[in-house]
């Protein structure tokens, strides 16, 4: 370092309130050290280290005065030797050319606080201690009634529902009337507010399917998830057999719930369809049972397939089928009808945009002929 370049930064570092130790000769900062102190000031060990090594040490007075340290360093180099004095303090140090070795304050990151850490301003909410499965009343289960019913559910200090709310009905009184009694006989560890037990809602579901449709919709989501897999490590005539399979399977399970309009279709296909495909539609999917989703998910999973026309013509029919139902139930409901002329845009939309060969404006329009001759 140049001598007119030393003098000014002592200079500076003077008018700061600061001390260098700059002698005449450099050094590599590899040297050995040999250093044995007890309860001895910092300011003091530092000098002896730039004594034995001809280090320059830079450092704000404040820094070092008061603090002393202890140590016992053999053929010790200047790097580890400082790590080990400075290791007790809120001190650290880094090398520069020509020797040069900087001290400064230690910064301490502050660690993020969430708002789940932030404990005072949330609530933790209530777990259910006891797992009992619904009952399933005898006479639905004789009648082949099923359905699911959504609750909200009034949680106390003590964790007892105090109070049951039918917010979906399963359109059948008698499940209804079994998910609010079976509500009353869970309990929960109560939800806590800054530590202490609080009353809240909860939103609880309860689904009654029938021992058949359970045994049913886990076959059909385990065959295709077989059948999925296999798809992608085969190829060829066999590959080209798996993916008839896959369609073969989507209709024969559409066939079957035909006859079982209380079984939730969306909740079965949502386990089976491609995130982005059930994102999609999710919102839809809430109040109507969407049957042409299956057929996309396909044409999107497997794009031009032996398999694609006979897709897309299955798809088709299932989406006329679809929307036929849906504006048989809305004829009635001046609001309803807003939401399937929505549901119709959306569709024209998809239809336009990814089959446009599909003749759409054709299709809808014989939607609309069916739908007003019924």
């Amino acid at each position: 370092m140049p001598k007119k370049l030393t003098k000014t930064i002592a200079i500076i570092f003077a008018i700061l309130g600061c001390t260098v130790f700059a002698l005449a000769q450099p050094n590599t900062g590899t040297s050995q050290l040999n250093l044995n102190c007890q309860n001895e000031p910092l300011r003091n060990v530092l000098k002896q280290i730039s004594n034995q090594t001809n280090m320059k040490f830079v450092f704000c007075d404040f820094l070092v005065d008061g603090e002393v340290v202890t140590c016992d360093l053999k053929n010790t180099t200047v790097e580890q030797g400082l790590a080990e004095i400075l290791s007790n303090l809120d001190i650290a140090f880094k090398f520069y050319p020509n020797d040069s070795v900087v001290l400064f304050k230690k910064q301490r990151v502050k660690p993020k606080i969430t708002k789940k850490e932030n404990i005072g301003e949330t609530i933790q909410p209530p777990l259910l201690r006891n797992k009992i499965k619904p009952g399933y009343p005898k006479q639905a289960e004789n009648e082949g009634l099923e359905g699911r019913v959504n609750l909200s559910l009034l949680v106390d200090e003590n964790g007892d529902v105090k109070v049951s709310k039918v917010t979906r009905s399963s359109s059948y009184e008698i499940l209804d009337k079994a998910a609010i009694e079976y509500s009353h006989q869970l309990k929960f560890e109560p939800a806590t507010k800054k530590g202490v037990p609080t009353v809240v809602w909860v939103s609880w579901s309860v689904n009654f399917k029938s021992p058949e449709t359970e045994f049913f919709q886990c076959d059909y989501i385990y065959k295709l998830q077989n059948l999925y897999k296999l798809a992608e490590l085969n190829s060829g005539e066999k590959r080209n057999e798996i993916l008839h399979n896959i369609i073969l399977i989507h209709n024969d399970c559409i066939e079957y719930l035909k006859n079982k309009p209380e079984v939730d279709f969306n909740e079965i296909i949502k386990q089976v369809v491609l995130p982005d495909i059930y994102d999609e539609w999710q919102d839809l999917w809430k109040e109507w049972h969407l049957h042409f989703v299956v057929f996309q998910d396909f044409l999107v999973r497997y794009p031009n397939s032996v398999l694609t026309t006979q897709a897309i013509a299955d798809m088709l029919n299932h989406l006329d089928s679809d929307l036929a139902h849906i504006k048989s139930i809305a004829k009635d409901s001046p609001h309803t009808q807003k939401k399937i002329d929505f549901i119709i845009k959306l569709v024209d939309n998809f239809l336009n945009e990814n089959y446009p060969k599909s003749n759409t404006k054709n299709f809808l329009s014989q939607i609309e002929t069916k739908t007003a001759t019924k």
